[in-house]
């Protein structure tokens, strides 16, 4: 799906800014990516886990998209900051985070960002 929303915003002459507000270690994004024939403009992972944010980071280099990928250390649930990103995401992805919360207005929050 990922691969498929790549292709959708360059068929419409969009940029391809992604953003994933709660990636783990960023494995599946950045797999999706690897296995892509459209690759995004920027790729920003985050997550609220210091643990996480340094193993994505070395992910990332790893697998070589140290000039279009970073990793940073962030509260998905924070609207306002989420809202701020840079650069403006086209496709972001949430998977496997707010099934995980009861309250509502935590998701709220972050779905207004």
């Amino acid at each position: 799906m990922i691969g498929l929303a790549l292709v959708r915003l360059k068929e419409a002459k969009r940029s391809t800014n992604v953003l994933d507000i709660a990636a783990g270690h960023g494995r599946y994004v950045l797999d999706a990516v690897s296995k892509s024939e459209t690759k995004p403009d920027s790729i920003r992972l985050q997550d609220y886990s210091p643990v996480n944010v340094e193993a994505g980071g070395r992910m990332i280099e790893e697998r070589g998209f140290g000039k279009t990928a970073s990793f940073h250390e962030a509260d998905a649930f924070d609207g306002d900051k989420l809202a701020a990103t840079t650069p403006r995401p086209d496709l972001a992805i949430v998977s496997g985070l707010y099934e995980l919360f009861r309250h509502n207005t935590q998701i709220s929050a972050s779905l207004k960002g």
